[in-house]
């Protein structure tokens, strides 16, 4: 059965559920506004969401867990930092040390932190307490499957360059930057090599060219502004309490399919939420097959774009927009941005995320203009249209 077969009157029930969505995230704006993880704030949207899922179930979950949110939104200035430090090194000639720095960078933010994802800064940061809210509505007979659908609660840093100039212009200062860091290594190895050469006293200068760009990190994340995160992401959580809201109002259950609901913390502290979450789903779960869904961002319906790194799930949110009119897909780089669905995937859970994002002509996203007054109802109508089909398409076995 299809997700728009599944009650009579679909799409004027859909409306009511986009109509659902738009308020509780204008409530949630207005009753808790900015909400850095590990916040009171944030605490309290999260609580105003679990009173919600109350409404339909009668087992809602709520775990805790530690986040260090500066340390996350400080590594591009302290990236600025390191690199000034191996510039100046360079210039007056302390080229080890030079090299020695820019090679602690590049271990750092290249393997340590994206890889590995090991946080070795958090020790200097204050530690607060974070919250993940999670709900399920059990199959009715035996679970042989079982899907979760997720958003996240807290809002992010505001990043200055998007609001001074969108995404390009922060894209440019970080490849101006990346291009910086190139040079002195490849410098520094030069000099290692060729220590008695001309050539190093003229090239050196060159290194002054690139210090802008590394003053510039320095500015990148404003941490004295967390943005109100309307639609960065609240509407990718409050999409998710549609669905369960439709799926409970309208008594709709599947004999072999578990659906799980995840609104998480701590997202803009390394995606701390979804890694605790699956540290219990792994040990607990009994079902045969999980996929889980992340819905992150949904405003600009023309750019809707699928990353993952499965392709049945990246085929099942395929399958499930075209159901919903939306032809116009965009295939994202999987690894391009740090995401809740990349996390499930280094769970071992397949994953795939859903976004609407425009970041080459709107400033709505990072920024203080992410409010709700800046919702953009069509699109959040289509977003819960396809995580609904979603839904039912894997119940029957597609893409599984």
């Amino acid at each position: 059965m299809k997700a728009s077969e599944s009650i009579a009157n679909f799409q004027p029930k859909l409306r009511e559920y986009t109509n659902f969505a738009v308020r509780e995230i204008k409530n949630t704006c207005k009753q808790t506004g900015e909400r850095p993880a590990g916040s009171e704030n944030e605490k309290s949207a999260i609580d105003y969401a679990k009173s919600k899922l109350n409404d339909f179930f009668h087992t809602v979950e709520t775990e805790e867990f530690s986040v260090n949110p500066k340390a996350f939104a400080s590594q591009e200035k302290i990236s600025g930092i390191l690199l000034i430090i191996s510039a100046v090194l360079s210039f007056l000639g302390f080229y080890l040390f030079s090299f020695t720095v820019i090679s602690f960078v590049t271990a750092i933010f290249a393997f340590i932190q994206l890889i590995f994802h090991i946080k070795i800064f958090d020790i200097f940061f204050k530690k607060s307490t974070s919250h993940n809210v999670y709900a399920k509505r059990n199959s009715t007979g035996e679970t042989k499957r079982s899907i979760i659908i997720s958003g996240n609660m807290d809002s992010p840093y505001e990043r200055t360059f998007i609001r001074k100039g969108g995404k390009k212009l922060e894209k440019l200062i970080k490849t101006y930057a990346f291009c910086g860091l190139a040079y002195i290594f490849i410098f520094n190895l030069l000099v290692l090599f060729f220590p008695e050469k001309d050539f190093v006293n003229i090239l050196k200068y060159i290194i002054i060219a690139f210090i802008p760009a590394f003053a510039a990190l320095l500015f990148s994340v404003n941490l004295k502004k967390v943005t109100e995160g309307a639609n960065n992401n609240l509407t990718g959580a409050f999409t998710v309490l549609a669905c369960m809201k439709f799926l409970s109002d309208n008594n709709i259950a599947f004999e072999n399919t578990e659906v799980i609901a995840l609104l998480a913390g701590g997202k803009t502290a390394g995606q701390k939420g979804v890694k605790e979450f699956f540290k219990n789903y792994i040990k607990e779960n009994k079902a045969e097959n999980t996929v889980f869904i992340e819905l992150d961002t949904i405003r600009d319906i023309e750019k809707v774009t699928i990353r993952g790194t499965d392709a049945n799930v990246i085929e099942l949110l395929k399958n499930a927009a075209l159901e919903a009119g939306v032809d116009n897909i965009l295939n994202g780089k999987s690894q391009a941005l740090p995401s809740y669905s990349k996390m499930a995937a280094e769970a071992g859970i397949k994953a795939a995320a859903l976004t609407a994002v425009d970041f080459s002509s709107s400033k709505h996203y990072y920024t203080r203009e992410d409010t709700a007054e800046h919702l953009e109802p069509k699109a959040i109508e289509k977003g819960i249209f396809i995580a609904l089909s979603a839904i039912f398409q894997f119940d029957e076995g597609k893409f599984s």
